[in-house]
């Protein structure tokens, strides 16, 4: 019991120091934009990261000995929602900022996207939620693209009937959003973005220790014509499909069906990825691996 009583006195202490160091931080924070009373406007990532960082503090410093319970992480969300309210962020603000796209995780299922930005040393991130019918397309984007990103700052309710601040509803602005064009004609050794109807529809059906096997048989080998890269990829999907343009020029293409949908036959998407070439002599193929950091395909349903 008394060990009980003594750890809950220390996690008060705790929360009262937090609570006391975010005020004097606050305090001491002069709010850009001279007399507003709204965070809304346009920020470059610098400029907000720099507006939310007593935030971004309040909640590490709570999160140091915070467990994966759930408890805990809605504690940690909460700190850092007050903390947003305490700077000067209210419900309805509307903000704009301009980084560098650094990557994007989606569940299409879900209609859910989380944007993230980063700065121009790459070494400063924020990621934020967005809609996936609306932003979906972004995953066709380059790494590193100057890029502007919406959102707004909503209210969240919690299991207890409170509500806390939250960011979201983010949208790429610009660039405008990719429109689909038929070409599947790309460059081998480089990034590249192909738009093609889907043709074929192939499901991997190597294990996993299959694959690894194949890997390290080709490796070290420079003589294997790049199927270090073609096992490596079809590791990393579980689906690879033919994509041909009008022109009927053909290329295959790893995806991960889980993240961005499952097309079909007939469908028009866009596949961003690395593109290599496999074969010898006259008999060479290239072919594009979308599930890398710098990959990703998006469906176009209304083409």
């Amino acid at each position: 019991m008394k060990r009980i009583i003594t750890a809950l006195t220390v996690l008060l202490l705790l929360s009262g120091c937090l609570a006391s160091q975010l005020e004097n931080t606050l305090d001491n924070y002069n709010k850009p934009g001279g007399q507003s009373d709204t965070l809304s406007g346009n920020y470059t990532i610098d400029e907000f990261l720099e507006l939310i960082a007593p935030a971004q503090q309040a909640r590490d410093d709570f999160s140091e000995y915070a467990t994966t319970t759930k408890e805990d992480f809605d504690n940690v969300a909460r700190v850092y929602a007050d903390a947003l309210e305490k700077i000067g962020f209210k419900a309805g603000d509307v903000i704009t900022i301009s980084g560098k796209f650094h990557g994007m995780f989606s569940l299409k299922e879900y209609d859910m996207a989380s944007i993230t930005l980063t700065d121009s040393t790459h070494e400063k991130k924020f990621p934020i939620d967005g809609v996936y019918s609306k932003t979906g397309w972004a995953t066709l984007l380059k790494k590193y693209e100057n890029i502007k990103v919406t959102f707004t700052v909503g209210n969240k309710i919690n299991d207890d009937g409170t509500e806390s601040l939250t960011f979201e509803d983010a949208e790429v602005i610009a660039p405008s959003k990719i429109e689909y064009a038929s070409n599947c004609s790309v460059s081998e050794g480089k990034s590249e973005i192909a738009f093609g109807e889907v043709v074929d529809i192939y499901h991997i059906t190597y294990t996993e220790e299959e694959l690894d096997k194949l890997i390290e048989d080709v490796k070290d080998n420079p003589n294997q014509n790049n199927l270090y890269h073609w096992y490596l990829a079809e590791k990393n999907c579980d689906c690879f499909v033919m994509i041909r343009d009008e022109a009927k020029n053909e290329i295959g293409v790893f995806i991960q069906t889980i993240f961005d949908g499952t097309p079909k036959i007939g469908d028009k998407i866009g596949c961003r990825g690395e593109v290599y070439q496999r074969g010898e002599g006259n008999v060479k193929e290239k072919f594009m691996d979308s599930t890398s950091l710098v990959g990703g395909f998006y469906i176009y349903e209304d083409e």
